[in-house]
Formats: structure tokens, C-alpha cells, sequence
């Protein structure tokens, strides 16, 4: 590792060690209201408005069942009602929607097939590259 990296290594290790990137973490409620929880309106930023939560939510490819699922479905606690790629796609959406300055991701892809796992390089190319989803 170069001298350059070394500080990011470092938090890395460190939020490893206080937290296991590898299990999003979803609070007992709707879809919506996980991706919705994001920080921007505390920065005074955009608050995401609902379609561009969705729209957010399936560039990170979050099934099509769920997209299309009535607001009273509760993703359960931790997010158990939702197949591991879908907890990892509002998990994620929940990150990019928040529109940080800084986005630590340890092991993004790591739990996800090959299909999800290119489409979520995607999404983070494009948060990367283009300041956002458009």
C-alpha cells in the first residue's frame, strides 16, 4: 500500500472492525421509508422525492416485485422479508440518495451474484463519475 492509501486503509479497518459492512442494515417498515432515510435533508441538501427513490432504487437493482409492492409491506426487522440482493440494493440507494461528499464501501459486491454485482459497478460508476444517477 502506497503512503497516499494508507489513511484510507486505516478507516477502513477501523469501520470494519466497530461495523460488518457486509449485512445492510433496514429498519422494520416499507421499502420507501428505508430508502428515504437518508441524511441530506439534515446538510441542507435535496431531499430525494419518492420517484427518485425508485428510480434510484432500481438502477440499483432492486427487484421488480418489490418496486411494484404496496407501501404497507414491511421489509421486516433488519430487512429479513427482502432476499439479500434487494436489502443490498435499498441499502445502497439509501447511500447515494443521501448524496455524500464521501461513500466508504467496503466489499460492495461482495454477497451479490454476477448480474447484480455489474449492475451495481454501474450505479457507482455513475455516482462516481457523474455526481449522481440522472
Amino acid at each position: 500500500s502506497s503512503p497516499s492509501s494508507s489513511g484510507a486503509r486505516v478507516v477502513v479497518d477501523f469501520l470494519d472492525y466497530v461495523y460488518s459492512p457486509e449485512v445492510p442494515v433496514l429498519l422494520e417498515g416499507s421499502i420507501l421509508m428505508n430508502l428515504l432515510l437518508s441524511v441530506s435533508s439534515l446538510r441542507n441538501r435535496h431531499s430525494p422525492t419518492e420517484e427518485e427513490a425508485w428510480h434510484v432504487a432500481r438502477r440499483c437493482g432492486l427487484s421488480k416485485a418489490f418496486l411494484s409492492a404496496p407501501e404497507e409491506f414491511s421489509v421486516g426487522r433488519m430487512g429479513r422479508n427482502l432476499p439479500t440482493t434487494s436489502r443490498q440494493a435499498v441499502a445502497l440507494a439509501r447511500c447515494i440518495l443521501a448524496d455524500p461528499d464521501v461513500l466508504l464501501l467496503h466489499k460492495p459486491i461482495a454477497l451479490l451474484d454476477h448480474h447484480h454485482a455489474n449492475k451495481v459497478l454501474g450505479v457507482l460508476s455513475d455516482f462516481v463519475h457523474h455526481g449522481g444517477l440522472g
